[in-house]
């Protein structure tokens, strides 16, 4: 028989903490302690960055594999190319092995982790919004990053896309809103 003392749930994390993920530093700014944050429910995202316990995140999703992932990145890092045209619903295939495709302007240097392809553009080419709490290049320029990744055929599907929308299933010829326009995808590519 178990001593009731071994069976002892961890600590809650502190009140505050309700993003779906956070550096190890930020939690223990927060209050968290050692033995916490080495919790067995304290799963590992990546070196440093842990998942909240009390946040579901289905992490075969796309959307929620970045938002575990975010906290690793730095502010002027984005999702890219096959990565940010999953968030957009581009009909494009994934990155191999499940990789997220992380941008960063040049000087400053593109994330080398475990579990991310990265790249690094010329700054001030690419425009990076939020997105469900992700952030990720327009989709302009998303449309423009996967020329450098994706065939012929595939682009023109993504072009598709994202000037004419998806068509809603069910829908009798309904469409989602486009992304954008002829001419904003036409400023991307100059």
């Amino acid at each position: 028989m178990l001593d009731a003392h071994c069976m002892t749930r961890p600590r809650p994390l502190p009140e505050t903490a309700r993003e779906p993920s956070y550096r190890v530093g930020e939690l223990r700014e927060m209050g968290a302690g050692r033995k916490r944050l080495h919790a067995r429910d304290m799963n590992r995202v990546a070196h440093g960055v842990v998942l909240n316990p009390a946040v579901c995140l289905d992490l075969t999703d796309v959307h929620d594999r970045c938002l575990a992932f975010s906290p690793a990145l730095q502010e002027q890092h984005f999702y890219s190319r096959r990565t940010s045209a999953q968030l957009w619903g581009m009909p494009v295939s994934g990155v191999p092995g499940d990789l997220l495709e992380v941008g960063s302007p040049h000087p400053s240097r593109a994330p080398r982790r475990e579990g991310v392809s990265a790249h690094r553009i010329r700054p001030g080419t690419v425009e990076t919004p939020q997105l469900r709490g992700v952030r990720l290049a327009a989709p302009e320029d998303t449309w423009c990053l996967l020329a450098a990744v994706v065939g012929l055929d595939e682009l023109i599907i993504a072009g598709d896309y994202v000037l004419s929308g998806a068509r809603v299933v069910g829908g009798a010829g309904r469409r989602v809103p486009a992304l954008c326009t002829p001419e904003s995808l036409a400023a991307a590519v100059h």
